[in-house]
């Protein structure tokens, strides 16, 4: 379902992206996770790899047997308390649901969405960063994702002829209206009716940034993408898209990076930093300041200390 391939040292590392993923007629978008050092085979299916917090928090609490109405219940009801109380913190009303999830995964909180970049070496920060003896990053083909989102958005447009016009205005408008409301039939539908559409769609994830950008997603080049059925997992979203190319595999690339000593990792780590990718470039704000300083353990030089 998708390639594979184990890089050691930052020049393999370097020439693979050069290789892969700078062809000007591919876009690419990135994730990097760390799998549990002790299994090498730990995340290997997009199935297992894939999991938002909001299906981890249900895991955790709910089990896997959760009714399907239950689950949409609970996720509306998070996303109202978080717009209630939001406006205490930040003087803004979030009315629009996409800027009111962009922000709720801004801050960690459990949504159904993922978080991609476009950078690739963002991802390998974000991967490496924490990681103990090895990482992952994921690469998922956004020319290809983006075709498939366009099908899938001129099914919906006429599907609900009474807001044809207006959900064709609001697409060529630009600035999220369409999108918002994309997900908003996800997750705000009567339960009948979403219950009614969601056994006749296929599961598919579609990429949606909100127009009003928050630091972290600027600054990381970030886009999130949302899975259409939380009944299972994000990445079953994404692998059953898959399974229906015979050419799937050229869509999702699984890179692991392997390193032997704390030196190797630091030499990432030194890398990444000369190429302005830090904890406090990627999170530009004081929390990301206060994290970044962990990472400057690893090259005391930059803090001007030399023996």
């Amino acid at each position: 379902m998708y390639r594979y391939e184990t890089i050691k040292g930052w020049d393999a590392l370097y020439s693979f992206y050069i290789k892969n993923f700078t062809d000007k007629k591919n876009e690419w978008v990135f994730r990097g996770d760390n799998p549990d050092p002790k299994n090498k085979d730990d995340w290997c299916i997009p199935e297992d790899a894939f999991k938002s917090r909001l299906e981890k928090a249900f895991d955790d609490f709910e089990g896997t047997d959760t009714n399907r109405n239950r689950r949409r219940k609970i996720e509306r009801m998070l996303i109202r308390e978080f717009r209630r109380k939001a406006p205490l913190h930040t003087n803004y009303r979030q009315e629009n649901w996409l800027e009111c999830l962009g922000l709720m995964q801004h801050y960690e909180a459990p949504t159904r969405m993922l978080d991609w970049t476009y950078s690739f070496f963002a991802a390998v920060y974000f991967a490496i960063n924490r990681a103990k003896k090895n990482c992952v990053v994921w690469a998922l083909d956004s020319t290809w994702l983006g075709d498939k989102n366009k099908e899938f958005a001129d099914k919906f447009i006429v599907k609900d002829e009474k807001k044809k016009k207006e959900l064709q205005k609001m697409r060529e408008d630009g600035r999220g209206g369409f999108e918002n409301a994309v997900i908003h039939s996800w997750m705000a539908e009567p339960e009948e009716k979403q219950q009614a559409s969601s056994e006749k769609e296929d599961p598919i994830v579609y990429a949606v940034n909100p127009y009003y950008l928050n630091e972290r997603l600027s600054a990381q080049r970030g886009v999130l993408i949302c899975p259409s059925n939380i009944d299972i997992s994000w990445g079953e979203n994404l692998a059953s898209m898959l399974r229906k190319e015979g050419d799937g595999k050229k869509h999702l690339w699984r890179v692991r990076i392997e390193w032997e000593t704390v030196d190797a990792q630091k030499e990432f780590l030194r890398r990444l930093y000369d190429m302005n990718i830090s904890q406090a470039s990627l999170f530009p704000d004081l929390d990301g300041l206060a994290k970044s300083l962990r990472t400057r353990v690893a090259m005391p030089e930059t803090l001007g200390i030399f023996e």
